[in-house]
């Protein structure tokens, strides 16, 4: 049994795991939007707006 792994991955040297591509949902905005992360210190989070909205 092969595994292919399905996400986005840091375009940076570091090539870090970032997001799930089933993680993937529609915004409004033109930029990618994600539920969750692969790894809880993936990226960076910062509040934007509401309690709900984080900027990564």
């Amino acid at each position: 049994m092969s595994f292919c792994f399905s996400g986005y991955l840091c375009s940076c040297e570091c090539g870090n795991d970032l997001f799930f591509s089933s993680s993937k949902f529609q915004h409004p905005s033109l930029l990618p939007s994600f539920s969750e992360t692969i790894h809880k210190d993936s990226v960076s989070r910062h509040p934007e707006g509401s309690v709900w909205e984080w900027k990564v």
